[in-house]
């Protein structure tokens, strides 16, 4: 996988920032974490802010999409930063937003993470209400709202393809050949996932794509903010759900085993109506 992070240096971002804020700069410093975004803090007029850069190769509206979908959802609550410039320094798109308050759910005990389940799963489901009827395709998206795709089924298909080089995932069949990944075992769990396709709906629902511990904060009991946008897509919004409890598993309700067939899904539905909601304390 190549490096995607962007190399950017502090005096050209202390440049930058003075063309967007008068008063004067202070605290900037790197943030750690993602593959993806340069993240620095910094603070202006006594308030917190995040400027993330991003290479323009990888989804190259990935930072203005963030805009988008912040004008979107934040008339509904979903706690997303406020995006407040975006732009390009030469080669390389930056965004500034608010920071937000509180910690990365991966850095709270489990007891306060499973707390916070209820309000996770309100937040699921006030981004999965989202009226997107002015939108089109499914999978990842731009900045407009708009995507190629004819299908949601085709955009899971594709899991077996390469990507561009440049990409995330790049070319990664060679790891076929130098890693521990098996081409057979992969192709029969692809096979698999293929016979389950016919019970995968066609319906058209807006997602963050990737939500995880480390995507989310929370501060004194209440989930502060959702971040990483760039991966937002349209489809089953059941993809949402089934992310996160494959990546973080700690955030599912305890007593919720992992449904493989289509009578999970009713589970999944019984959820977002807000069983689990009111039932999970």
């Amino acid at each position: 996988m190549p490096d995607l992070k962007a190399v950017v240096e502090m005096p050209q971002i202390l440049q930058l920032l003075a063309s967007h804020f008068t008063t004067p700069i202070i605290d900037l410093a790197p943030v750690e974490g993602g593959l993806i975004s340069r993240t620095w803090s910094f603070q202006a007029g006594g308030e917190e802010y995040i400027i993330r850069f991003n290479k323009d190769n990888m989804l190259s509206s990935n930072l203005p999409k963030e805009q988008y979908l912040y004008q979107k959802l934040a008339p509904t609550g979903v706690p997303i930063p406020e995006i407040l410039y975006t732009g390009r320094l030469g080669e390389l798109y930056y965004a500034i937003s608010r920071k937000a308050a509180g910690k990365m759910l991966a850095q709270l005990p489990l007891k306060d993470v499973e707390q916070l389940f209820p309000q996770l799963v309100e937040i699921m489901d006030a981004i999965h209400q989202i009226d997107i009827s002015d939108t089109t395709g499914y999978g990842v998206f731009n900045y407009q709202g708009k995507s190629p795709a004819k299908s949601w089924r085709g955009v899971l298909l594709r899991v077996n393809k390469e990507e561009d080089d440049k990409d995330f995932f790049g070319k990664w069949h060679h790891l076929f050949e130098d890693s521990f990944l098996e081409r057979p075992l992969f192709e029969e769990i692809y096979q698999h996932m293929r016979q389950l396709l016919i019970f995968c709906p066609e319906e058209r629902y807006l997602m963050h794509g990737g939500l995880s511990v480390r995507n989310l904060l929370a501060q004194d009991g209440k989930i502060t903010a959702a971040l990483d946008w760039v991966d937002a897509m349209y489809g089953d919004f059941v993809y949402d759900i089934a992310y996160l409890d494959f990546w973080s598993p700690s955030c599912m309700c305890p007593s919720v085993s992992r449904p493989t067939t289509s009578s999970g899904r009713s589970l999944y539905l019984s959820m977002h109506n807000g069983f689990f909601a009111t039932n999970a304390t």
